[in-house]
């Protein structure tokens, strides 16, 4: 059920203002410092599919940036909402096809989801474009911009077929998409626009996290980077302090839950073992067991705010292959180490994995 909070506006200031369509905390950290240093009303729609708000954050959230307005929704509502083919059709076909205004077929971007009627925005700020929403909120923008969600905006994703024959209906690439070569998203910000595929490189341009988050005034951006955390507000760093970022390995299907377990248990043992103090930051899908002596840090709290928090930086911060290492942040460790590479970051990978995170732990801690 969509709830709308924050501020309203007026019909004149929602016509001159932003969109931000957002599903992860990150996305909200980069949409907030972009409102703030606008310094002007904006629209925030947070998706709750998997990573919902918690109601505290919220709160904190719009104090942090009184110019926000917040709408949360789920994108499955919204495609419940637009759906109006017959139930025996395929999804893949419900959800970018229906029965418009007499009668006639319709598509996700000629169609305004029930809470956006009459609504127009100057740009829209998609932060993955996947999403059902994704299209719809397109089509009320003047203009309309990717950002960058993390490693797989630099690949080339396989499609299924049922979805494959849609696409090649359309006149696109029919077993191979990358988000942002969709004819209704106009730019694509990246940290690395070199590194994204051909196929969207031409509407590509350099724009990294740091760049948004700087300019603020330090209030500002601390406030809101404060806001995540909550309570939970760091103090100074021990000497030896390494950071543990998780990526949520069982639930995208790369290995078990007890496998996953292993493999961070076993990267936590290696640092204590070396005389690290460790800090983990879990995924917000992450369904991981305790790790022992270990500080963890909230599951809402986006790595790129931490270095608006604090001077200090970690000796070293870990991932097995995070885009947080790499997304044009600020550093928050004198060392980073990917101990995988991305073509190795899947379940045919996995096998491979105990030896390939030893030789980079080894880089990192020294033989043990």
């Amino acid at each position: 059920m969509l709830q709308t909070e924050i501020m309203e506006q007026s019909d004149k200031g929602l016509a001159e203002a932003d969109l931000h369509l957002c599903n992860n905390y990150r996305h909200l950290l980069i949409a907030l410092g972009s409102i703030a240093a606008k310094a002007r009303p904006a629209t925030i729609i947070y998706l709750e599919d998997d990573t919902p708000l918690p109601a505290d954050l919220r709160l904190r959230l719009s104090k942090a940036c009184p110019q926000a307005r917040f709408l949360f929704t789920r994108d499955q509502d919204q495609i419940r909402a637009f759906a109006r083919l017959p139930a025996f059709l395929p999804d893949i076909l419900r959800r970018n096809v229906t029965i418009g205004p007499h009668f006639g077929l319709q598509r996700p971007q000629n169609w305004q989801p029930p809470f956006l009627v009459g609504q127009r925005f100057a740009t829209g700020y998609l932060y993955h474009a996947g999403f059902f929403l994704s299209k719809a909120v397109a089509g009320l923008c003047n203009h309309v911009v990717l950002r960058e969600s993390g490693l797989n905006n630099y690949v080339s994703l396989s499609v299924p077929w049922p979805k494959a024959l849609i696409r090649l209906a359309l006149g696109q690439r029919p077993f191979r998409q990358t988000w942002g070569e969709e004819a209704w998203i106009d730019a694509v910000e990246v940290t690395d626009p070199e590194k994204l595929p051909a196929s969207v490189r031409a509407k590509a341009r350099k724009l990294t996290s740091a760049e948004i988050l700087d300019p603020l005034p330090a209030p500002i951006s601390r406030s809101i980077a404060s806001a995540f955390l909550g309570d939970q507000l760091l103090v100074e760093l021990p000497s030896r302090a390494a950071l543990l970022l998780t990526q949520p390995l069982s639930t995208i299907k790369i290995c078990s839950l007890a496998e996953q377990d292993a493999v961070y248990s076993g990267i936590v043992a290696r640092l204590h073992g070396a005389g690290f103090k460790v800090y983990v930051k879990p995924h917000p899908l992450d369904q991981m067991t305790k790790l022992r002596d270990v500080h963890l840090l909230p599951k809402t709290f986006p790595i790129e705010a931490l270095p608006y928090i604090i001077d200090q930086k970690f000796d070293v911060v870990l991932a097995l292959c995070s885009a947080a290492l790499s997304s044009g942040t600020r550093p928050i460790a004198r060392q980073s180490a990917q101990l995988l590479p991305q073509e190795l970051f899947d379940a045919q990978g996995f096998p491979h994995w105990p030896r390939v995170i030893e030789k980079a732990l080894n880089s990192v801690t020294g033989p043990i």
